[in-house]
């Protein structure tokens, strides 16, 4: 059993824990009006339909450049190669 010492004082180090490294989500999903992708980063999000792609974290340069050599855009069509 921990003390409650111990408990309150973990409680108030993870109550006020700041983060410091960049936090990145990608947010998707479709509605009535098609396909939608949102890019999070901190506190500030992106609406990243009209480009049709979107990528994250350490490698999202590189992603990006790739979807851009296949000149890829929303209107391309999605198609299953591994079949």
């Amino acid at each position: 059993m921990m003390s409650p010492e111990l408990v309150r004082d973990l409680s108030s180090q993870l109550q006020t824990f700041e983060l410091y490294a960049p936090v990145a989500a990608i947010i998707c999903g479709m509605d009535k009006d098609g396909a939608h992708i949102y890019v999070a980063r901190n506190s500030q999000i992106e609406n990243r339909d009209w480009i049709g792609f979107a990528a994250i974290g350490a490698g999202d340069w590189h992603s990006n450049s790739q979807f851009m050599l296949a000149k890829h855009t929303r209107e391309k069509l999605f198609l299953k190669q591994w079949c």
